[in-house]
């Protein structure tokens, strides 16, 4: 039933639930199809293993179809069981949806100021900035402006602040550019040690982002959080774990009161 569950919020993409009476219902009844049919698909199986566990060692094909499935698929073991399965599947629904706002430690979806008007998220939490380590000030005039990346024709250089974030893909690394996607030779342990602290901030061990083009970010489930990036043709969204999520605000408050 954990596993219906899941791959149905899967099925239907859903990633937020808003803390109000009519989301609740409809998060709530969304459920109850697939409580309805799961009979059909955990039946088979908890049916052969009673079978194997009670005839053991003595098997017998007869007694087979006719006492486990003649007996089993029919209207009235159906509605036996409904209840059960019904009520077993929201108490697993709703365990799972307390856990995550308790994990969340805030029950409304949390987003940064969009980087313009046409973005659709959710309204913004002001984040209190916290002062800006005077280290990091004095050290951002060594830091890189430009990267170097390949392509087909050459060497190109571009400007790290156009950047969108750079990323690993079959052990290989990519920045991704207004221009295009292009090849870096540095890996992104080396990046993240060159870049400025205050503009890129790595979310993952694939991403390292420009936090200037950061869109949005919003809890999601089981202490995970989605940050989404802003490019000029598409919003990326990226996995960060609940234990990146503390450096990720402070780099974050950082890079607004810069």
């Amino acid at each position: 039933m954990v596993f219906l569950i899941d791959a149905f919020h899967r099925f239907l993409g859903i990633r937020k639930i808003n803390i109000n009476f009519s989301s609740m219902i409809k998060y709530e009844a969304s459920f109850l199809p697939l409580f309805v049919i799961s009979f059909f698909l955990f039946f088979p199986i908890t049916l052969h293993v009673r079978f194997l566990l009670r005839e053991f060692p003595h098997y017998s094909l007869n007694r087979y179809i006719d006492l486990y499935v003649f007996q089993g698929f029919t209207l009235q073991t159906y509605l036996m069981y409904l209840p059960f399965v019904v009520l077993l599947g929201y108490i697993l629904v709703n365990a799972a949806l307390v856990k995550d706002f308790l994990d969340s430690g805030d029950p409304s979806p949390v987003s940064i100021p969009p980087v313009s008007p046409s973005t659709n998220v959710v309204p913004a939490i002001q984040l209190p900035p916290p002062p800006v380590a005077e280290a990091v000030i004095e050290k951002a005039d060594v830091y890189p402006r430009v990267i170097e990346a390949k392509t087909g024709t050459g060497d190109v250089y571009l400007k790290l602040e156009e950047c969108y974030y750079f990323e690993t893909d079959e052990e290989r690394y990519y920045v991704i550019h207004p221009k295009g996607r292009f090849r870096v030779m540095k890996p992104l342990s080396i990046l993240e040690e060159e870049l400025n602290p205050l503009h890129f901030f790595r979310v993952h061990r694939s991403y390292i982002i420009n936090l200037d083009h950061l869109d949005s970010y919003i809890y999601w489930e089981k202490g995970k959080y989605i940050v989404y990036i802003k490019t000029v043709s598409e919003i990326k969204e990226m996995m960060m774990s609940r234990q990146r999520f503390p450096a990720f605000k402070d780099a974050l408050a950082a890079n607004r009161s810069r």
